[in-house]
């Protein structure tokens, strides 16, 4: 049910909901009206646009939202140019309040379709943390020791990481951070895999401003994905899920002062 309401006394009848909405399923009769319900996206640009805060949809209170405005582009530059992978965490975790922040935040991410249909798994506990990195090293162990796994370049590179790991307890997969962000989406979305990584990228760049480190970890994927499938259990993944992709994060243990200097872009204008 839309639950669309617009509020007479702070309507000024300007028709911007109707102009912007995607589905062109909301016209004006003095009011604005919607029509064909069904063919609504969710994605309150209805109540997102009016200047008077007069519409609401899905029990939304427009009063409530943040306010739109500017945001400085050099301090956006400088965030977003002096981002670095962390490998060196703080042991303590992040406060429970922070993570369910940053977790809201990258709901906000765009999807295909509007599906909003990427699945937020977080390891919130150290000590669930180190059940999943425990699991994760022996599963990998188990898996290397079969000989059809041998010739694969991900076996390959993995190795001397669970090597190091058997040998002196170091971990260069999940580099000791304190927690693991895992997102999953429903197969049949329309861009399942962008969607997830887009909603990563909002979580990295909003850690970032916090003062949260972050790693995309790769070798984790291809663990979860090619040679430890019992970690889908272990992080009770959501069962009509397919895993898209993981993130390393917590309080950084380094602190880096200055961005680096790329190499110019590849680009054509055409």
């Amino acid at each position: 049910m839309l639950n669309f309401i617009v509020d007479d006394s702070k309507c000024i009848r300007c028709g911007s909901c109707a102009a912007v909405c995607p589905a062109q399923i909301i016209t004006m009769d003095d009011l604005p009206v919607i029509n064909n319900p069904q063919h609504c996206l969710r994605c309150q640009h209805c109540l997102s646009v009016c200047p008077t805060a007069a519409v609401s949809i899905f029990g939304k209170d427009a009063e409530k939202s943040l306010p739109n405005g500017h945001v400085e582009s050099a301090s956006l530059k400088k965030l977003l140019m002096g981002r670095r992978s962390i490998r060196l965490y703080k042991p303590e975790p992040l406060p429970s309040a922070l993570l369910d922040d940053l977790i809201d935040l990258a709901a906000h991410a765009p999807t295909g379709g509007n599906t909003l249909g990427v699945h937020f798994t977080v390891v919130q506990d150290p000590a669930t943390m180190e059940t999943v990195r425990k699991e994760t090293y022996a599963q990998l162990a188990t898996a290397f020791a079969d000989p059809k796994h041998h010739k694969d370049p991900r076996c390959i590179y993995l190795k001397p990481y669970v090597e190091a790991y058997e040998k002196t307890g170091a971990d260069r997969i999940f580099c000791n951070a304190p927690h693991l962000l895992v997102t999953s989406t429903l197969p049949c979305s329309l861009c399942p895999h962008e969607d997830a990584l887009i909603a990563m990228s909002y979580f990295e760049i909003y850690a970032q401003s916090l003062n949260v480190g972050t790693l995309w970890n790769g070798l984790f994927v291809h663990a979860l994905t090619h040679f430890a499938p019992a970690l889908v259990a272990t992080l009770n993944l959501p069962k009509d899920h397919t895993p898209a992709y993981a993130m390393s994060f917590g309080y950084p243990d380094v602190q880096f002062y200055r961005s680096v200097q790329r190499s110019p872009a590849n680009f054509n204008y055409i």
